[in-house]
């Protein structure tokens, strides 16, 4: 269960370890998503939620046929991108389409 309160436990940090886990580029959108399959809608709602309280980024929940999907659209990907970037794992960078 996602806390009320997640916008005090969620950071730049967390979100890139997030992304890095259950995250990936979708390179025929140029945005990026994040699987949230585990989770209640109401859940990924608050998360959907923070991330725009936090950073100002837009996004959508959307079904992948497994269950749900964080989309994270390409209006949203260069402040994305410039969040994460200082805490994404080298070995990552190619799988975010992130260059250093």
């Amino acid at each position: 269960m996602i806390p009320a309160n997640i916008t005090e436990y969620l950071d730049a940090i967390g979100l890139a370890v997030w992304l890095m886990d259950d995250g990936g580029l979708d390179s025929s959108r140029a945005s990026y998503s994040i699987s949230v399959h585990g989770f209640m809608r109401d859940d990924v709602e608050k998360l959907r939620k923070a991330l725009t309280l936090l950073w100002g980024l837009e996004s959508s929940i959307q079904g992948d046929g497994k269950g749900d999907r964080l989309y994270i659209p390409r209006s949203s990907a260069r402040v994305l991108q410039s969040l994460i970037m200082p805490y994404v794992h080298p070995c990552m960078m190619d799988r975010l389409s992130l260059t250093p």
